[in-house]
């Protein structure tokens, strides 16, 4: 691990025992340890040099709200967006809640701190060409070929039906044989008839089409 520089020895020996905790007892990744350990070691150098040198960890014990106000101006000023000092302000609280359980500290003001607000992306939806690549993928990673049959025909049911991982593992043959008494058209559907309804909606020669539903449920809608 890279040496600590920029605060007191005692604050970077906490850092580094936050972080080994993180790893041995949580199981953080590489991944996350390695971005923990810059947000909190840039907190730490910005309130040792925000406190003139600071007097080791009790330089964190009941930090008021004005600290963690200039510390977040200061990274925004830097160009850091909010969603990143979202994520630096989470890794700060998780570090400086678990020193205080153990140095009997005040942390009531930092685990109070609200982070900055921003707009959380919606997923994009796969592609049918990405969706066909996703199951082909998962078959080709089975140890067996009845695991790679078990496994697309699960993904397949999950991307054409939209249903959870929990819904799909609790159907049973029973149920389906029930629900097939039930639906009109007196059959399965295909997923190919749902891909080549999403290919025609998609296509030019669906593009007059505008502001309309197209229900494949073989008449289940019209009980």
């Amino acid at each position: 691990m890279a040496e600590l520089t920029g605060f007191s020895a005692a604050q970077g020996e906490a850092l580094a025992r936050w972080l080994d905790h993180l790893s041995a007892v949580k199981g953080a990744s590489d991944k996350t340890i390695t971005a923990y350990r810059r947000d909190v070691q840039g907190f730490l150098a910005f309130m040792s040099a925000h406190h003139e040198g600071g007097a080791g960890l009790s330089a964190l014990d009941a930090l008021p709200h004005t600290d963690l106000r200039a510390w977040m101006a200061a990274e925004r000023g830097r160009g850091l967006q909010a969603r990143s000092l979202s994520r630096a302000l989470s890794a700060v609280k998780n570090f400086l809640g678990w020193l205080a359980e153990r140095q009997e500290f005040d942390a009531t003001v930092v685990l109070s701190t609200r982070g900055p607000r921003y707009r959380r992306k919606l997923p994009r939806p796969l592609t049918v060409e990405g969706a066909r690549d996703v199951v082909q993928e998962i078959g080709a990673h089975a140890a067996q070929d009845w695991v790679g049959a078990r496994d697309i025909a699960v993904a397949t049911l999950l991307y054409a039906c939209g249903l959870r991982i929990s819904e799909a593992l609790g159907l049973t043959g029973a149920a389906l044989d029930g629900l097939i008494e039930q639906i009109p058209a007196g059959r399965r559907g295909k997923p190919a008839e749902i891909a080549e309804a999403v290919v025609f909606l998609a296509s030019d020669e669906g593009g007059f089409t505008v502001g309309s539903e197209f229900v494949i449920d073989g008449g289940m809608s019209n009980l």
